[in-house]
Protein backbone atom coordinates (compact mmCIF):
# COMPACT_ATOMS: atom_id res chain seq x y z
CA UNK A 1 0.00 0.00 0.00
CA UNK A 2 1.62 3.28 -1.28
CA UNK A 3 1.21 6.61 0.44
CA UNK A 4 -1.57 7.60 -1.53
CA UNK A 5 -3.75 4.77 -0.60
CA UNK A 6 -2.95 5.63 3.08
CA UNK A 7 -4.02 9.08 2.59
CA UNK A 8 -7.42 8.24 0.66
CA UNK A 9 -7.93 5.96 3.51
CA UNK A 10 -7.56 8.75 6.57
CA UNK A 11 -9.76 11.23 4.05
CA UNK A 12 -12.96 9.20 3.99
CA UNK A 13 -12.49 8.61 8.20
CA UNK A 14 -15.86 9.56 8.81
CA UNK A 15 -15.04 11.60 12.10
CA UNK A 16 -17.66 14.08 11.21
CA UNK A 17 -20.84 11.28 11.06
CA UNK A 18 -19.24 9.93 14.71
CA UNK A 19 -19.16 13.51 16.43
CA UNK A 20 -22.77 14.08 14.81
CA UNK A 21 -24.23 10.97 16.21
CA UNK A 22 -22.89 12.08 19.88
CA UNK A 23 -23.90 15.32 19.54
CA UNK A 24 -27.23 13.99 19.01
CA UNK A 25 -26.57 11.51 22.02
CA UNK A 26 -25.49 14.15 24.53
CA UNK A 27 -28.68 16.37 23.39
CA UNK A 28 -30.80 13.15 24.31
CA UNK A 29 -29.41 12.72 27.46
CA UNK A 30 -29.81 16.12 28.83
CA UNK A 31 -33.35 15.71 27.85
CA UNK A 32 -33.49 12.93 29.62
CA UNK A 33 -32.47 14.73 32.89
CA UNK A 34 -34.87 17.20 32.51
CA UNK A 35 -37.69 14.31 33.03
CA UNK A 36 -35.55 12.59 36.37
CA UNK A 37 -37.72 13.73 39.67
CA UNK A 38 -36.32 12.23 42.55
CA UNK A 39 -36.52 14.68 45.12
CA UNK A 40 -37.08 13.33 48.33
CA UNK A 41 -35.90 9.99 47.79
CA UNK A 42 -33.84 7.79 49.91
CA UNK A 43 -29.86 7.57 48.94
CA UNK A 44 -30.22 4.15 48.46
CA UNK A 45 -33.75 4.40 46.88
CA UNK A 46 -32.11 6.83 44.69
CA UNK A 47 -29.18 4.16 43.47
CA UNK A 48 -31.49 1.29 43.34
CA UNK A 49 -33.79 3.77 40.24
CA UNK A 50 -30.51 5.26 38.64
CA UNK A 51 -29.58 1.71 37.97
CA UNK A 52 -33.22 1.15 36.60
CA UNK A 53 -32.37 4.21 34.17
CA UNK A 54 -29.19 3.00 33.08
CA UNK A 55 -30.40 -0.07 32.17
CA UNK A 56 -33.73 1.40 29.89
CA UNK A 57 -31.06 3.62 28.37
CA UNK A 58 -27.88 1.31 28.09
CA UNK A 59 -27.02 1.45 24.15
CA UNK A 60 -27.60 5.66 24.34
CA UNK A 61 -24.97 5.59 27.29
CA UNK A 62 -22.96 3.11 25.29
CA UNK A 63 -22.82 5.42 22.13
CA UNK A 64 -21.18 8.68 24.26
CA UNK A 65 -19.07 7.11 27.12
CA UNK A 66 -15.54 6.55 25.81
CA UNK A 67 -15.57 3.35 26.62
CA UNK A 68 -18.43 0.91 26.05
CA UNK A 69 -18.11 -0.99 28.87
CA UNK A 70 -18.26 1.97 31.22
CA UNK A 71 -22.37 2.45 31.85
CA UNK A 72 -22.32 -1.53 32.76
CA UNK A 73 -19.89 -0.94 35.21
CA UNK A 74 -21.50 1.79 37.01
CA UNK A 75 -24.69 -0.57 37.32
CA UNK A 76 -22.14 -3.45 38.96
CA UNK A 77 -20.48 -0.80 41.21
CA UNK A 78 -24.12 0.73 42.54
CA UNK A 79 -25.54 -2.84 42.54
CA UNK A 80 -22.69 -3.86 44.84
CA UNK A 81 -22.10 -0.72 46.88
CA UNK A 82 -26.08 -0.64 47.06
CA UNK A 83 -26.48 -3.86 48.86
CA UNK A 84 -23.43 -2.85 51.52
CA UNK A 85 -24.61 0.40 52.61
CA UNK A 86 -28.29 -0.94 52.91
CA UNK A 87 -26.36 -3.56 55.39
CA UNK A 88 -24.54 -1.18 56.97
CA UNK A 89 -26.85 0.22 59.41
CA UNK A 90 -24.35 -0.28 62.31
CA UNK A 91 -22.14 2.26 61.06
CA UNK A 92 -21.44 5.66 62.58
CA UNK A 93 -23.66 8.22 60.19
CA UNK A 94 -20.07 9.89 59.94
CA UNK A 95 -18.55 6.53 58.44
CA UNK A 96 -21.63 6.19 56.39
CA UNK A 97 -21.09 9.61 54.58
CA UNK A 98 -17.72 8.90 53.80
CA UNK A 99 -18.47 5.40 51.89
CA UNK A 100 -21.09 7.34 49.85
CA UNK A 101 -19.31 10.39 49.21
CA UNK A 102 -16.04 7.68 47.74
CA UNK A 103 -18.99 5.74 45.65
CA UNK A 104 -20.31 8.82 44.25
CA UNK A 105 -17.29 10.60 43.28
CA UNK A 106 -15.69 7.28 42.14
CA UNK A 107 -18.18 7.21 39.71
CA UNK A 108 -18.06 10.19 38.52
CA UNK A 109 -14.66 9.69 37.92
CA UNK A 110 -15.49 6.90 35.30
CA UNK A 111 -17.25 10.14 33.12
CA UNK A 112 -14.59 11.16 31.11
CA UNK A 113 -17.81 13.45 29.96
CA UNK A 114 -19.84 15.83 30.95
CA UNK A 115 -23.15 15.04 29.47
CA UNK A 116 -22.45 11.40 31.32
CA UNK A 117 -21.40 12.93 34.57
CA UNK A 118 -24.46 15.40 34.54
CA UNK A 119 -26.62 12.54 34.29
CA UNK A 120 -24.97 10.56 37.42
CA UNK A 121 -25.24 14.11 39.32
CA UNK A 122 -29.39 14.40 38.35
CA UNK A 123 -29.50 11.07 39.29
CA UNK A 124 -27.77 10.46 42.60
CA UNK A 125 -27.17 14.00 43.67
CA UNK A 126 -29.64 16.76 42.71
CA UNK A 127 -32.49 17.76 45.07
CA UNK A 128 -30.84 15.59 47.69
CA UNK A 129 -29.22 16.02 50.99
CA UNK A 130 -26.58 15.90 49.48
CA UNK A 131 -26.55 18.55 46.73
CA UNK A 132 -24.97 21.57 48.65
CA UNK A 133 -21.75 23.45 49.01
CA UNK A 134 -19.62 21.02 50.23
CA UNK A 135 -20.23 18.93 47.38
CA UNK A 136 -20.31 22.26 45.03
CA UNK A 137 -17.35 24.06 45.85
CA UNK A 138 -15.39 21.22 47.68
CA UNK A 139 -15.92 17.53 46.40
CA UNK A 140 -16.17 18.56 42.62
CA UNK A 141 -12.57 19.81 42.59
CA UNK A 142 -11.28 16.67 43.96
CA UNK A 143 -12.07 14.68 41.41
CA UNK A 144 -8.69 16.34 39.45
CA UNK A 145 -6.50 15.40 42.66
CA UNK A 146 -4.90 12.09 40.95
CA UNK A 147 -1.97 11.31 38.98
CA UNK A 148 -1.62 8.13 36.85
CA UNK A 149 1.28 6.54 36.10
CA UNK A 150 1.32 3.39 33.39
CA UNK A 151 4.85 1.24 33.59
CA UNK A 152 5.99 -1.44 30.68
CA UNK A 153 8.05 -3.24 32.55
CA UNK A 154 10.57 -5.92 31.44
CA UNK A 155 11.46 -9.12 33.68
CA UNK A 156 14.51 -6.76 34.47
CA UNK A 157 13.04 -3.61 35.29
CA UNK A 158 10.46 -4.95 38.07
CA UNK A 159 13.21 -4.18 40.51
CA UNK A 160 14.49 -1.02 39.37
CA UNK A 161 12.69 1.46 41.76
CA UNK A 162 14.05 4.36 40.17
CA UNK A 163 12.54 4.02 37.18
CA UNK A 164 9.34 5.27 39.01
CA UNK A 165 8.16 8.98 40.10
CA UNK A 166 7.84 9.41 43.80
CA UNK A 167 4.70 9.49 45.17
CA UNK A 168 2.62 12.93 45.76
CA UNK A 169 1.74 13.68 49.00
CA UNK A 170 -1.17 15.62 47.94
CA UNK A 171 -2.35 13.67 45.12
CA UNK A 172 -3.90 10.17 44.76
CA UNK A 173 -1.71 8.24 42.71
CA UNK A 174 -2.36 5.53 40.88
CA UNK A 175 -0.10 3.16 38.84
CA UNK A 176 -0.70 0.47 36.14
CA UNK A 177 2.09 -2.10 35.86
CA UNK A 178 2.39 -4.17 32.62
CA UNK A 179 4.17 -7.31 32.72
CA UNK A 180 3.93 -11.19 31.71
CA UNK A 181 5.79 -11.94 35.21
CA UNK A 182 2.82 -11.49 37.59
CA UNK A 183 4.44 -12.61 40.77
CA UNK A 184 6.99 -10.40 40.09
CA UNK A 185 4.50 -6.98 39.01
CA UNK A 186 2.63 -8.42 42.49
CA UNK A 187 6.19 -7.88 44.93
CA UNK A 188 6.77 -4.25 43.12
CA UNK A 189 3.15 -3.09 43.70
CA UNK A 190 3.46 -4.40 46.71
CA UNK A 191 6.28 -2.39 47.71
CA UNK A 192 5.33 0.85 45.64
CA UNK A 193 4.08 3.60 47.60
CA UNK A 194 0.83 4.47 45.94
CA UNK A 195 -2.90 4.29 46.34
CA UNK A 196 -3.92 2.18 44.03
CA UNK A 197 -1.82 -0.40 41.58
CA UNK A 198 -3.12 -1.72 38.57
CA UNK A 199 -2.00 -4.88 37.47
CA UNK A 200 -1.91 -5.60 33.53
CA UNK A 201 -4.99 -3.34 33.65
CA UNK A 202 -5.92 0.20 32.77
CA UNK A 203 -9.04 1.11 33.96
CA UNK A 204 -10.81 1.25 37.25
CA UNK A 205 -14.19 0.11 36.04
CA UNK A 206 -12.60 -3.47 35.64
CA UNK A 207 -12.63 -3.92 39.50
CA UNK A 208 -13.93 -2.94 42.29
CA UNK A 209 -11.74 -0.48 43.56
CA UNK A 210 -13.57 2.98 44.95
CA UNK A 211 -10.36 5.95 45.10
CA UNK A 212 -9.91 7.07 48.22
CA UNK A 213 -10.85 11.14 47.43
CA UNK A 214 -12.92 11.59 51.60
CA UNK A 215 -10.56 9.36 53.17
CA UNK A 216 -7.43 11.16 51.96
CA UNK A 217 -8.21 15.00 51.87
CA UNK A 218 -10.96 13.89 55.38
CA UNK A 219 -8.78 16.35 57.61
CA UNK A 220 -7.89 19.11 54.98
CA UNK A 221 -11.36 19.62 54.02
CA UNK A 222 -12.40 21.69 56.94
CA UNK A 223 -10.71 24.52 55.31
CA UNK A 224 -10.15 22.76 51.47
CA UNK A 225 -6.58 23.76 51.64
CA UNK A 226 -5.16 20.23 49.64
CA UNK A 227 -1.61 21.05 49.84
CA UNK A 228 -0.36 19.00 53.46
CA UNK A 229 2.26 21.55 54.37
CA UNK A 230 -0.05 24.67 54.18
CA UNK A 231 -2.27 22.64 55.92
CA UNK A 232 -0.73 21.88 58.69
CA UNK A 233 1.43 25.48 59.14
CA UNK A 234 -2.16 26.88 59.54
CA UNK A 235 -3.81 24.72 61.66
CA UNK A 236 -1.23 24.99 64.04
CA UNK A 237 -0.52 29.25 63.15
CA UNK A 238 0.61 30.58 66.53
CA UNK A 239 -1.82 32.82 68.33
CA UNK A 240 0.40 35.91 69.84
CA UNK A 241 0.54 37.48 73.58
CA UNK A 242 1.83 39.98 75.59
CA UNK A 243 5.54 40.21 75.87
CA UNK A 244 6.85 38.98 79.62
CA UNK A 245 9.80 40.24 81.07
CA UNK A 246 13.19 38.20 80.10
CA UNK A 247 15.21 36.73 82.98
CA UNK A 248 18.94 37.87 83.35
CA UNK A 249 20.37 34.73 82.62
CA UNK A 250 17.58 32.60 80.71
CA UNK A 251 17.77 29.36 79.54
CA UNK A 252 16.83 28.19 76.32
CA UNK A 253 14.68 25.58 74.70
CA UNK A 254 15.04 24.78 71.17
CA UNK A 255 12.89 22.83 68.57
CA UNK A 256 13.93 19.49 67.26
CA UNK A 257 13.82 18.48 63.80
CA UNK A 258 16.13 16.95 61.32
CA UNK A 259 17.87 15.19 64.34
CA UNK A 260 18.84 17.72 65.98
CA UNK A 261 18.33 21.00 68.26
CA UNK A 262 17.18 23.87 66.10
CA UNK A 263 17.13 27.25 67.23
CA UNK A 264 14.46 29.37 65.35
CA UNK A 265 15.07 31.19 62.11
CA UNK A 266 13.64 34.72 63.28
CA UNK A 267 15.11 34.31 66.93
CA UNK A 268 11.87 34.37 68.50
CA UNK A 269 11.39 33.06 72.01
CA UNK A 270 8.54 32.79 74.66
CA UNK A 271 8.62 32.51 78.35
CA UNK A 272 8.03 29.57 80.38
CA UNK A 273 8.95 28.82 84.01
CA UNK A 274 11.60 31.20 83.09
CA UNK A 275 12.91 28.72 80.15
CA UNK A 276 12.56 30.60 76.78
CA UNK A 277 11.04 28.52 74.00
CA UNK A 278 11.85 28.70 71.19
CA UNK A 279 8.28 30.06 69.28
CA UNK A 280 7.75 28.80 66.09
CA UNK A 281 7.00 30.86 63.25
CA UNK A 282 5.84 29.76 59.51
CA UNK A 283 9.38 29.28 58.00
CA UNK A 284 10.35 26.97 61.29
CA UNK A 285 7.15 25.14 60.72
CA UNK A 286 7.64 24.45 56.59
CA UNK A 287 11.43 23.45 57.69
CA UNK A 288 10.39 20.98 60.24
CA UNK A 289 7.38 19.34 57.93
CA UNK A 290 9.88 19.13 55.57
CA UNK A 291 12.31 17.01 57.73
CA UNK A 292 9.02 14.91 58.98
CA UNK A 293 8.62 14.23 55.42
CA UNK A 294 12.30 12.94 54.62
CA UNK A 295 12.03 10.83 58.10
CA UNK A 296 8.76 9.11 56.63
CA UNK A 297 10.03 8.15 53.12
CA UNK A 298 12.88 6.88 55.59
CA UNK A 299 10.74 5.36 58.06
CA UNK A 300 8.21 4.01 55.87
CA UNK A 301 10.61 1.84 53.95
CA UNK A 302 11.66 -0.17 56.96
CA UNK A 303 9.64 -3.38 57.88
CA UNK A 304 7.50 -3.49 60.22
CA UNK A 305 9.66 -5.86 62.22
CA UNK A 306 12.93 -3.33 62.12
CA UNK A 307 10.59 -0.68 63.26
CA UNK A 308 9.64 -2.65 66.54
CA UNK A 309 13.19 -3.36 67.28
CA UNK A 310 13.62 0.09 67.20
CA UNK A 311 10.65 1.17 69.21
CA UNK A 312 11.67 -2.04 71.57
CA UNK A 313 14.63 -0.40 72.54
CA UNK A 314 13.16 3.08 72.53
CA UNK A 315 11.01 1.64 75.57
CA UNK A 316 13.79 -0.02 77.55
CA UNK A 317 15.77 3.41 77.43
CA UNK A 318 12.61 4.80 78.77
CA UNK A 319 12.51 2.18 81.49
CA UNK A 320 15.91 2.90 82.03
CA UNK A 321 15.42 6.84 82.75
CA UNK A 322 12.63 5.66 85.34
CA UNK A 323 9.48 6.19 82.91
CA UNK A 324 8.27 2.63 83.37
CA UNK A 325 4.47 3.71 82.12
CA UNK A 326 5.63 5.53 79.15
CA UNK A 327 7.58 2.13 78.48
CA UNK A 328 4.86 0.28 79.15
CA UNK A 329 2.57 2.03 76.56
CA UNK A 330 5.20 1.66 73.97
CA UNK A 331 5.87 -2.14 74.60
CA UNK A 332 1.75 -2.51 74.76
CA UNK A 333 0.84 -0.73 71.07
CA UNK A 334 4.08 -1.88 69.10
CA UNK A 335 2.26 -4.73 68.88
CA UNK A 336 -0.44 -3.04 66.89
CA UNK A 337 -0.03 -4.08 63.26
CA UNK A 338 -0.85 -7.36 64.34
CA UNK A 339 -4.50 -6.62 65.20
CA UNK A 340 -5.22 -5.90 61.65
CA UNK A 341 -5.50 -8.00 58.44
CA UNK A 342 -5.59 -7.35 54.78
CA UNK A 343 -8.66 -8.31 52.90
CA UNK A 344 -8.79 -10.17 49.76
CA UNK A 345 -11.79 -9.73 47.77
CA UNK A 346 -12.33 -12.16 44.63
CA UNK A 347 -14.25 -10.07 41.85
CA UNK A 348 -17.07 -11.35 39.55
CA UNK A 349 -14.95 -10.29 36.21
CA UNK A 350 -11.49 -11.01 35.49
CA UNK A 351 -9.81 -9.55 38.65
CA UNK A 352 -8.45 -9.62 42.29
CA UNK A 353 -7.94 -6.90 44.30
CA UNK A 354 -6.03 -6.98 47.50
CA UNK A 355 -7.07 -4.05 50.56
CA UNK A 356 -4.44 -3.02 52.43
CA UNK A 357 -3.77 0.03 54.42
CA UNK A 358 -0.05 2.52 54.12
CA UNK A 359 0.60 4.78 56.69
CA UNK A 360 -0.84 8.17 55.92
CA UNK A 361 2.63 9.94 56.35
CA UNK A 362 3.09 13.23 58.65
CA UNK A 363 1.11 13.08 61.80
CA UNK A 364 0.52 16.03 63.83
CA UNK A 365 0.03 15.15 67.57
CA UNK A 366 -1.21 17.96 70.07
CA UNK A 367 -1.66 16.11 74.02
CA UNK A 368 -2.03 17.54 77.34
CA UNK A 369 -1.48 14.22 78.90
CA UNK A 370 2.17 12.32 78.17
CA UNK A 371 0.55 8.63 78.08
CA UNK A 372 -2.04 10.39 75.37
CA UNK A 373 0.53 11.23 73.86
CA UNK A 374 3.11 8.32 73.82
CA UNK A 375 -0.05 6.02 72.71
CA UNK A 376 -0.66 7.85 69.68
CA UNK A 377 3.07 8.89 69.10
CA UNK A 378 3.67 4.87 69.19
CA UNK A 379 0.50 3.65 67.46
CA UNK A 380 1.80 6.34 64.12
CA UNK A 381 5.03 5.42 64.60
CA UNK A 382 4.85 1.43 64.50
CA UNK A 383 2.49 1.86 61.06
CA UNK A 384 5.36 3.74 59.07
CA UNK A 385 4.54 7.46 59.96
CA UNK A 386 6.68 10.09 60.80
CA UNK A 387 5.25 12.50 63.31
CA UNK A 388 5.59 16.25 64.05
CA UNK A 389 4.69 16.57 67.72
CA UNK A 390 3.70 20.61 68.98
CA UNK A 391 4.28 21.68 72.13
CA UNK A 392 2.29 24.98 74.13
CA UNK A 393 2.06 26.14 77.35
CA UNK A 394 -0.79 24.02 77.13
CA UNK A 395 0.13 20.87 76.30
CA UNK A 396 3.04 18.19 77.43
CA UNK A 397 6.52 18.57 76.23
CA UNK A 398 8.82 15.90 74.67
CA UNK A 399 12.03 18.19 75.21
CA UNK A 400 13.52 15.39 77.84
CA UNK A 401 13.39 12.43 75.18
CA UNK A 402 14.82 13.81 71.98
CA UNK A 403 17.92 12.53 73.06
CA UNK A 404 16.56 9.30 73.18
CA UNK A 405 14.66 9.37 69.92
CA UNK A 406 18.49 9.47 68.78
CA UNK A 407 19.92 6.76 71.18
CA UNK A 408 17.56 3.98 70.35
CA UNK A 409 18.42 4.07 66.71
CA UNK A 410 14.68 6.50 65.27
CA UNK A 411 16.28 7.36 61.87
CA UNK A 412 16.37 11.78 61.95
CA UNK A 413 12.91 13.45 61.10
CA UNK A 414 11.20 10.77 62.22
CA UNK A 415 9.95 12.40 65.00
CA UNK A 416 10.36 16.16 65.31
CA UNK A 417 8.80 18.85 67.88
CA UNK A 418 8.21 22.13 67.40
CA UNK A 419 7.29 24.84 70.14
CA UNK A 420 4.55 27.46 70.07
CA UNK A 421 3.38 29.65 72.95
CA UNK A 422 -0.67 28.88 71.73
CA UNK A 423 -1.92 27.60 69.01
CA UNK A 424 -5.68 27.31 67.33
CA UNK A 425 -7.80 24.29 68.44
CA UNK A 426 -7.02 20.98 66.44
CA UNK A 427 -9.80 19.03 66.60
CA UNK A 428 -9.39 17.44 62.95
CA UNK A 429 -5.88 16.10 64.62
CA UNK A 430 -7.47 14.00 67.88
CA UNK A 431 -6.92 10.51 66.75
CA UNK A 432 -9.33 9.79 69.55
CA UNK A 433 -10.64 6.36 68.06
CA UNK A 434 -11.03 3.87 70.67
CA UNK A 435 -11.72 0.87 68.30
CA UNK A 436 -8.87 -1.24 67.05
CA UNK A 437 -9.43 -0.93 63.54
CA UNK A 438 -10.75 2.63 64.05
CA UNK A 439 -7.26 3.44 65.29
CA UNK A 440 -5.50 1.85 62.47
CA UNK A 441 -7.52 3.81 60.18
CA UNK A 442 -7.15 6.67 61.26
CA UNK A 443 -3.05 6.76 61.03
CA UNK A 444 -3.57 4.68 57.69
CA UNK A 445 -4.93 5.58 54.12
CA UNK A 446 -6.26 2.66 51.63
CA UNK A 447 -3.94 1.05 49.15
CA UNK A 448 -5.64 -1.29 46.81
CA UNK A 449 -3.51 -3.75 44.07
CA UNK A 450 -5.72 -4.66 41.11
CA UNK A 451 -4.73 -7.17 38.89
CA UNK A 452 -6.12 -8.94 35.70
CA UNK A 453 -6.58 -12.67 36.23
Amino acid sequence: MDLQDIEKYYINLDYEELKSKRRKASMEIYALCKKIKLKHETFVNRLEKTVLMLENHMPLLKSICNHTDVPEAIVTYINYYRINIYKSNHKEKQAKQEVIWTLILTLLNFCARDDVQYFLETCIITNSLADNDLYNNTYKELLSHQTIEIIVLDDSDLYAQELLTPAISCIINVTSIWSEDIAAAKNLATSLDRNIVLINMLDFYETMIVIPYIEMYKSPLCNFNINDERCIVNMIKPICSKKKPVPANPIYNYMFYDGTWQKPIQNTYWLHNNILRANATKDDMSRCFASAKKGFKIWSELSTESRTQILSKFAFLLEYISKPELSEIVFKWIKFPLWYKNSLQPQSGRSLVVRTRKPKGVITLVEKKETNLFRKLTQSLIIGNSVVVICSANSCNIIEYCNLFLSSGIPPGVINMLTCESIKPLNELRYDALDLNEIYYQFTVSKQVATMI
